[in-house]
């Protein structure tokens, strides 16, 4: 009895649902069930759940044509059991309402659109109103859920993979639709994750009440897949000008598909070594000295069909990383074995395009924000780019977007452009342009900006164009990584052309980088309260002005109690401040003024000027261009310093004062102290060394140093083998000691 076979009867469905395979569907992936799955759907007459069972069911023509009774339920076993998938001679989408019906429910299935142009599920103007995805999962297509004018929607825990295709949408919103929430999902390698279309009409195309909240949206936009590559001896890269990269292959580059302001990497072989033991997190190998090869932030790993990306340096044995995916469907895949390539990531964008050449719009960066120019032979690959992660045009309001993580985005990662927004708990990383930007219809506004965490954005990590709103309680880390914006501004919070708004109580470190040029930057603003800021390790000023002829003047600007530094000097720019603000703690660095600002720099009260021989004064008085005094920058030591950069009249007081001692030290040249240079050394960013008859360089790009020779002369940009070096001071600082101790 125990061996007797089982005999299998009809497919039975339970009370209330309708089994699909009980109207003949297949479900193998290969048949096509198109008709099978319609008369499924077709069957209900009362609210009923049409099940789909574990399989992958082929449809074609217009995929699931839906005229459910109201409150129906679309459901399968699971998103890895049950597939719904395109085959060819699909049209236009997998499943479209036909006819009025609310309340419809799709749940645990994967909707896969098997790489042809065709969208997901797609509902338009109020046929379906009070619709819910609920752990489903939209792989590739044109989009993966469309919404148009529709009235009520919920999508949650749902999975939203683009495959890096181009035109590829998560969700696409469009025509005032409105009650829509979208909660816990993901959305990764997408063109463009959530997009909602107003076109820019405030009154008859009104999209409000959207709520976008714990999702996570994730491209890492500097892994997308080669449209064009090559390395070896035909590969060349120079540097024409200031501001651009030449890359040169003799042997011809296809750039079919290649957009102008598409992006070029270029990747050095950091090191190459066999994983001692992988996971979804983390990468170790035993052999491997990660801290001491300079690996950073970002950089990409490569093993055979596989790849991921370093998300922190744990150790010179263990990397933090970002998860395996294929490299070709860019799905996650198991963790790998065997051999690694750990590659340095360099970045350009595609000004112009010939059959030999390429040219950037700016120099070409690592994700530090270094400028790199990749030696011969390196390896370059050229794609396209992605779009927003979530863009919200004019027209919207009440919007709320909260809690999410935005992770490796082009563009703006976070771009609303609409009123009455609160933009608040975010966490958002590694981005391209700007983090979070802020718009709004004139004399609207009212929006809010609190308590986002922001860090590693290629440009600002908050930008405000808009009236009435408040920018507060956020944590801006290490932006203004690349310069693909501006010269001069790109850091922390930048205002434009905003109205009645206020920024408080955030906190903005710039880490020394030499691009996170400003804590806040205020350009054509009025009525503006900048209160209680934190603007730390910035390369030119913690708050900074800007006058541009072609725009109004800045007026009615308040700057109170903020408290600011800079880490290092960089290169002149002539940067005017204008009068007219409360004490505060404005800095700036250089403003091309040789010796005192006294008679020749408007500042106001609080202002600190680093003037081109190194010394710093400080605005005690005024709002004109007089008031400036000397300041001196005060420390303690139990002996005069030999390390650092120092100007004139910077004091050193003893820690250990004795009978017959002194009181301190005092500056009285400036200079620098830097151990001499070697050759073929790695060295590490803002290393000092002294070279060319004692002169004094800062390292601003880790490397190593070249054969023979060294950083000589005064520039601010100095290449030595792969390193690059600053000029800062003649020679090593003279101290005097002051102030003698009786017994």
């Amino acid at each position: 009895m125990a061996n007797t076979p089982i005999k299998l009867g009809p497919t039975v469905s339970p009370p209330g649902e309708f089994n699909v395979k009980s109207y003949g569907a297949i479900g193998n992936g290969i048949a096509d069930d198109t008709a099978a799955v319609q008369s499924a759907l077709d069957a209900l007459s009362v609210p009923a759940t049409v099940y789909f069972p574990p399989g992958t069911y082929a449809l074609s023509g217009n995929g699931m044509l839906l005229s459910l009774p109201a409150g129906s339920v679309i459901k399968g076993a699971g998103t890895h059991e049950t597939t719904v998938k395109a085959i060819a001679g699909i049209i236009n989408w997998m499943a479209q309402f036909t006819a009025l019906r609310s309340n419809i429910t799709f749940e645990d299935m994967t909707f896969d659109t098997n790489a042809l142009a065709t969208g997901g599920v797609v509902c338009y103007g109020n046929a379906c109103p009070d619709i819910t995805f609920r752990r489903c999962r939209f792989i590739g297509g044109s989009f993966g859920l469309g919404f148009s004018g529709m009235v009520g929607a919920i999508v949650e825990d749902c999975e939203f993979f683009g495959g890096c295709k181009n035109l590829s949408h998560g969700i696409a919103i469009d025509s005032g639709s409105s009650r829509i929430k979208i909660l816990n999902n993901k959305f990764h390698y997408l063109w463009s994750g959530v997009t909602v279309g107003t076109g820019g009409d405030a009154n008859t195309n009104l999209t409000e009440w959207l709520t976008v909240e714990g999702n996570e949206f994730k491209n890492q936009w500097w892994t997308w897949p080669t449209l064009a590559s090559n390395s070896g001896g035909t590969v060349t890269y120079a540097n024409d000008g200031d501001w651009v990269t030449v890359l040169t292959d003799s042997a011809g580059i296809d750039s079919s598909g290649v957009d102008v302001y598409g992006t070029i990497r270029m990747l050095e072989v950091r090191r190459t070594g066999t994983i001692t033991a992988a996971s979804q997190t983390h990468l170790e190998d035993s052999g491997a000295a990660f801290v001491a090869d300079g690996t950073i932030r970002c950089e990409i790993i490569r093993t055979s069909g596989k790849f991921t990306t370093v998300t922190a340096i744990e150790s010179a044995t263990k990397l933090r990383i970002d998860g395996w995916l294929d490299s070709t469907t860019y799905l996650p895949v198991a963790a790998p074995t065997g051999s690694y390539t750990l590659y340095k990531v360099i970045t350009g964008r595609v000004s112009t395009k010939e059959a030999t050449t390429i040219h950037t719009y700016e120099k070409t960066y690592d994700f530090n924000g270094d400028y790199v120019l990749p030696a011969a032979g390196t390896l370059y690959e050229i794609y396209r780019n992605p779009n927003y992660p979530l863009h919200i045009e004019y027209g919207g309001k009440n919007i709320r977007i909260a809690g999410n993580i935005f992770r490796g985005g082009w563009a703006d990662q976070c771009s609303v452009y609409c009123n009455r927004a609160q933009i608040v708990d975010n966490t958002l990383e590694d981005g391209q342009d700007v983090g979070i930007t802020l718009n709004g219809t004139t004399g609207v506004g009212e929006s809010i900006v609190a308590n986002n965490r922001v860090q590693h954005q290629g440009t600002w990590a908050i930008y405000l164009s808009g009236e009435n709103c408040d920018i507060s309680g956020n944590n801006c880390s290490g932006n203004g990584w690349t310069n693909h914006i501006n010269k001069y501004e790109i850091g922390g919070i930048a205002l434009q052309s905003a109205l009645n708004s206020s920024v408080r109580n955030n906190r903005v470190r710039g880490l020394g980088m030499t691009f996170s040029r400003a804590g806040i930057s205020l350009r054509d603003v009025k009525e503006v309260t900048v209160s209680d800021n934190h603007c730390d390790e910035q390369s030119r000023a913690g708050i900074v002005m800007y006058l541009d002829s072609a725009l109004e003047s800045n007026t009615g600007i308040k700057l109170r109690d903020n408290r600011c530094s800079i880490t290092h000097l960089s290169d002149n720019a002539t940067i005017p401040v204008p009068p007219g603000f409360d004490y505060g703690a404005l800095r700036h660095d250089d403003l091309g003024v040789t010796g005192t600002p006294e008679g020749s720099v408007i500042a106001g009260i609080g202002t600190t000027f680093h003037s081109s021989t190194g010394a710093v004064y400080f605005k005690r008085t005024g709002s004109d261009a007089t008031g400036w005094a000397l300041a001196s920058m005060s420390s303690s030591g139990a002996a005069a310093p030999t390390t650092g950069v120092w100007a004139v009249a910077d004091i050193i007081y003893n820690t250990a004062p004795a009978a017959g001692g002194v009181i301190g030290w005092v500056c009285t040249v400036a200079g620098g102290f830097g151990t001499a240079w070697v050759n073929s050394t790695l060295y590490i960013r803002d290393t000092l060394v002294s070279n060319d008859s004692g002169k004094i360089y800062r390292c601003i790009t880790s490397g190593t140093s070249a054969g023979a020779g060294g950083p000589t002369g005064t520039s601010a940009d100095i290449t030595d083998g792969t390193a690059h070096w600053k000029y800062v001071a003649p020679a090593a600082p003279t101290f005097k000691s002051f102030g003698s101790i009786s017994s």
